[in-house]
Order: C-alpha cells, then structure tokens, then sequence
C-alpha cells in the first residue's frame, strides 16, 4: 500500500476595510482557491473571511482581536491536517481591502514583535496581500470629485434630521448648510450675553485658523466624503458619538508618523522574515485635465517599495470610489480576471518557495500558469506622490 503524500496547507485569509463586511470580496476568495488548488494539486486550501467587525475606535484593538482570531484558525486547521504536520506547517497569507490593509500589515508586524529573535513566525504568514489600500493617505481628488456629493447628502440629512437634538458636528464644522445656520445664530446671538457673546467668538475664530481648517477641515472631509459618504450616508444626522467613534478609525489616515512606521514595518518583514507584500491600486482613465487616477496616494519612486505597488486597471468605473468599491465585481470591474490572475500568480511563486509543487490537474486553468512578474517600473506607468498633490 503506498503512502499518500500529506497536502500541503495553505490558509487565505480576507479582511474587510472602513464599513466593509462579509461578503465585501464576493466570489473572487473562491475563483483564487480554485485556480490554487488546480494548479498545485497536492495543496489544501482554506478561505476564511474575518467576521464583520466594527470600524470604530482604535485600529490597535481590531489588530489585536484579528490576532487572536487568526491564532485559532491556525490551530484548528494544523491540528485537523494530522500526517505528522505541526505547528508552522499552515502557510498563510492575509488578503486586506482598503484599510483591511491596514490592519492586515500590523497584524503581521505584531506576530514578529511577539516571536523570538531567530524562531519562525506563527502562525507562518508568508504574504501580505492589500487591495487598494491607502497605505499613505487617500488622493486629493477624491475628495474634491465627493464634496458637492457629499454636501447633498449633509442637507438632505439636515431635512430628516431636524427632529433630532443634534445634527452632526461634521456637518457644521463642515460648513454645509451655512445660510439657515447663520440665520438661526444672529438670532440667538440678539440674546445672549456679552460674556456669552465673547467666548463663541473665541471658539469660531479658532475654527477659522489655518491649522484648524488644515487639520479639522482634511479630517472631516476625508471622514465624510471619503468614509461616511460612500459607506453609510444615513447615518450623517445619527449624531456625534457614532462620528467620533468612526473617525477615530478612520484618523489612521492622516496618522503621518503611524504610517510611516508602518510602511518601514512592511519592508522589515520581508527583508527580515520574508514576507511577500503587494498593494494592487485601482487605476483609471483620465478626465478631463487630470492624469490616471487612484484612489490612494502612490508612493514616491524613492521609496524601496514602489514596486510592490501595482496596478489593477479599471475602465469602465466612473470615479475613483466606484472603482474601489467594485474591486471584486466583475461587472464593475472589467479588470477582475486579470487581477485574480495576478493574485494566484503571486502566491504561488511564494508558497513554491515553501516547497509546494506546481503540477497541471487535467481540469487546470492554465490560464492561471502565466509566471507572475511584478510591476517594477510601476513608479514610470503611473503618477507618483508628488505629482498627485498638485
């Protein structure tokens, strides 16, 4: 009787970005696990979707419950593998959409942290795949092509919510809606006491200072119309807290000092542990004066990493937040083959430098058998940082 050789295993592993939830990657888990295990047969594949989980408060304890959670599932699918297989024998590889890269990247950076120097790491992540994830910041543009959108959907608010105790400092501080406010203050302002009178102007004149209107302006607009505006519009009246809390998940994206470290985070883990890393961008045609758009910032071409940013092409989105959304939808995005393709391509290379073997089962894409070469000239295709801030 001949020994059946034991599978190799391999754990996929999908997180959702800012509002995203369980069924934000669509099929494209399933066609990826597919073409994998039709082109390495000896492997056994598992897709795990990280729960819906809230997008609120602190990035660092969605980071660390994603830990625990992936610590599980790795243990679980080793235990039941059996054959002699122990700890270390899963590969795994997590698979972030838009600030689910984010997370994924810390995740990672965590695990190394609580490792010995000189051991593996466990569970044994040997990729981090991002899917337009705004590493250094959201493009500009996003936010102008969203503010007169944006600003709709704060008036129609204001109508449903006028009912409502509040209406949602974002919004005010915003300015949308300004003439019923002014109306409303000169008012109230005929009541109040001078004293009164003295420290609202002290409030208002700071809200006017560059460095508020820098930061508080970007923070708002970017939590509006880059996050709440696109994600969840009804809930622009719901009142402070629910703004507050999001926002302060959404902060890590003008976290300058957060960011850089982590990016360094990224280049440490695969120089030092061999981490594969890849960022697929959302690409699309120009309109009218502005070059190719993305919907996060590129780095510059001196960053060590600009090569693992890729782009994933779509034609037929009409903005840049359409096209992030519909990353995982064929029929949103006439580039969703194409990035599947590119996705398996990446893995296998990385999970055959583990010792898996590539063979063709009979039934094989092979298709799905074209070499993956990464975009090293990605920073000479595309704008670069400085030239998106324009």
């Amino acid at each position: 009787m001949t020994d059946e050789k034991p599978k190799d295993l391999l754990a996929l592993v999908w997180v959702h970005g800012f509002k995203g939830n369980d069924v934000t990657f669509e099929g494209f888990p399933d066609r990826v696990v597919r073409i994998l295990e039709q082109t390495h047969p000896n492997l056994r594949v598992e897709s795990h979707v990280f729960p819906a989980y809230e997008t609120r408060g602190e990035l660092n304890q969605a980071t660390e419950n994603f830990v625990e959670w992936l610590a599980t599932k790795v243990v679980v699918m080793e235990n039941n593998a059996g054959n002699g297989r122990g700890a270390g024998s899963a590969k795994v590889v997590l698979m972030g959409h838009s600030m689910g890269g984010l997370l994924i990247a810390d995740a990672t950076q965590r695990i190394a942290a609580s490792t010995r120097e000189g051991d593996p790491l466990w569970p044994k992540v040997v990729a981090t795949v991002a899917f337009d994830t705004p590493y250094l910041g959201l493009h500009p543009h996003v936010f102008k092509h969203q503010l007169s959108e944006a600003a709709g959907y704060v008036d129609t608010a204001r109508v449903i919510g006028s009912n409502l105790a509040m209406l949602s400092p974002l919004a005010i501080g915003f300015g949308f809606g300004k003439a019923k406010q002014a109306e409303a203050e000169k008012e109230e302002q005929g009541k109040r006491a001078p004293a009164a009178q003295t420290a609202e102007t002290s409030t208002s004149s700071w809200w006017k200072t560059p460095k508020a209107a820098a930061g508080l302006g970007a923070l708002a607009l970017g939590a509006a119309a880059a996050g709440t505006a696109y994600y969840r519009r009804d809930d622009l009246a719901t009142g402070w807290k629910w703004g507050f809390d999001h926002m302060t998940f959404v902060k890590n994206l003008w976290d300058t000092e957060g960011m850089k470290r982590r990016m360094e985070g990224i280049e440490t883990m695969r120089q030092s542990h061999n981490v594969t890393f890849a960022n697929f961008f959302t690409l699309i045609p120009p309109a009218g004066t502005q070059t190719k758009r993305t919907f996060a910032i590129l780095p510059p071409k001196s960053d060590p990493l600009i090569s693992r940013w890729l782009p994933a092409k779509n034609t037929v989105a009409k903005d840049e937040i359409s096209a992030h959304m519909g990353m995982f939808n064929p029929r949103e995005n006439d580039g969703f083959y194409d990035l599947g393709l590119a996705v398996v391509g990446m893995v296998a290379d990385r999970i055959e430098q583990e010792g898996v073997e590539r063979g063709v089962a009979p039934e094989a894409d092979t298709e799905a058998l074209v070499p993956y070469t990464p975009a090293a000239d990605a920073a000479e295709k595309v704008p670069v940082v400085n030239d998106l801030l324009d």
